[in-house]
């Protein structure tokens, strides 16, 4: 039996088509130096490949071996948890909308659609092979960073002064905001495709680091924008800790993660005089400092010490008091603060829990990834989700000004709901796929940027 005809056998036993042209390529690698081995020994080549192929064992067998080895694995313990949650938020929904006059509408009907619908896409990138962001993940970014720029600063639906709207038929609008948390996985494959260029490489990486962050302080949304650019350089940090920009990665790490640590402060002093942050910016970081006046600008501040304070381990904490009444967007921004009022500390803390649960669990997906692609995407997603909650939970208990911030599978939104459910269909991906040797292919990037 030849080597083609062998490798045809193997591959045909390998149900899993993602993983045939990997395993194929590296048992080709290892019947090729068995055969040269036999060349220097003074045998023919059909001698050298007849020795080799039979070297390997029956090609069935060690088809039906690779095929146990290389199959996806299912998700469903995560994608049942997802669900859980998902019905857990709705049903929070509803609670507020009871309890609060002046909370955000709620609607069971369009809140139902809207988890379908967000369960649909889950589905859909569960089963969608996640390294075509490796081939195309570039040029993804570049079409979504210009279609975010024309609708920012030109096209976008215009709300209080701000482009923050994509409008669609029928009256329906997206979140631009909530939108722009899709670039994490295209991130991906823009590093992926920088591999091996060292500096430059790293350079051209901030330069796509960089757009969308001040294309999100244009929205303008500083929280947001800290969000991405932490996600961002988190995911940078490990591609060059992974070795994919040559040895320069101390020197890089220690000098970036300095200015990370210096630029708040260095913000905070200089950002009013350059014009880098707006006017209710400033009113919300002045009223957070000056949080100790109830009747000025530290109101909301003063009044969740005073709602968190008053509140039980357990139940209800006294007189029935209205939080919508009393806090902006509690549907959307306040629901932890809410929680703790109504039903107990303990309330609050269990959410907050759940969704560290599932930050964990997304780490450890990424972590165990055979496939650095795979990690570093993963690892974006796990870290946007982890600081975006620790960032809510913070604020919800006043440690934190009052900002725009989003409470994955919580809060009020249909984007935000569907990029959420987008990013977790893609981290199922990787988990579904990490015990394969999946084949980015680098060919297909022609055009140089």
């Amino acid at each position: 039996m030849l080597v083609e005809e062998y490798l045809r056998i193997v591959t045909e036993q390998i149900r899993c088509r993602q993983a045939r042209e990997s395993v194929r390529d590296e048992m080709k690698g290892h019947l090729e130096d068995q055969m040269e081995e036999c060349r220097k020994k003074g045998m023919s080549r059909q001698e050298a490949e007849e020795y080799a192929v039979k070297q390997m064992g029956d090609p069935v067998e060690a088809g039906i071996s690779l095929d146990r080895v290389h199959k996806p694995k299912a998700a469903w313990g995560m994608i049942i948890f997802i669900g859980i949650l998902s019905v857990l938020g709705m049903g929070v929904q509803y609670f507020i909308s009871v309890q609060c006059e002046n909370a955000q509408s709620f609607s069971f009907s369009s809140q139902l659609v809207y988890m379908v619908a967000g369960f649909v896409v889950l589905v859909v990138m569960y089963y969608l092979d996640y390294s075509f962001l490796g081939t195309y993940g570039k040029y993804m970014a570049i079409i979504f960073l210009a279609f975010m720029f024309s609708q920012v600063f030109f096209f976008g639906q215009m709300v209080n002064g701000a482009r923050v709207f994509f409008s669609l038929p029928g009256g329906r609008s997206i979140s631009l905001r909530m939108l722009m948390m899709c670039f994490i996985p295209m991130y991906g494959g823009v590093l992926y495709s920088y591999r091996g260029e060292g500096w430059k490489g790293i350079l051209k990486s901030m330069v796509f680091l960089l757009i969308p962050v001040l294309i999100t302080m244009q929205m303008p949304c500083l929280s947001l924008a800290v969000i991405l650019f932490l996600t961002l350089m988190i995911m940078l940090s490990f591609a060059i800790g992974k070795g994919w920009f040559g040895e320069h990665r101390k020197k890089f790490l220690l000098i970036s993660w300095g200015i990370i640590l210096l630029s708040p402060p260095v913000f905070l002093l200089f950002g009013r005089k350059l014009g880098l942050l707006a006017e209710y910016q400033i009113a919300r970081l002045q009223s957070f400092i000056n949080r100790s006046d109830p009747e000025g600008r530290g109101y909301v501040y003063y009044r969740i010490r005073e709602i968190v304070g008053n509140s039980r381990m357990v139940g209800h904490g006294g007189e029935s008091v209205d939080t919508s009444a009393i806090l902006p967007q509690v549907s959307s921004d306040f629901i932890i603060t809410h929680l703790m009022s109504y039903c107990g500390i303990l309330s609050g803390l269990l959410v907050f829990s759940l969704l560290i649960f599932l930050v964990f669990k997304i780490f450890r997906i990424s972590l165990n990834q055979k496939n650095q692609l795979g990690l570093i995407i993963g690892i974006g997603c796990g870290s946007m989700f982890g600081i975006q909650i620790v960032l809510y939970f913070l604020e919800n208990i006043g440690w934190l000004p009052y900002s725009y911030l989003y409470l994955p599978l919580f809060s009020l939104g249909g984007t935000g709901m569907m990029v959420t459910y987008f990013l977790l269909g893609i981290v199922l991906s990787i988990y579904k796929y990490q015990d394969i040797p999946l084949k980015v292919d680098r060919k297909k990037l022609i055009i140089k940027i």
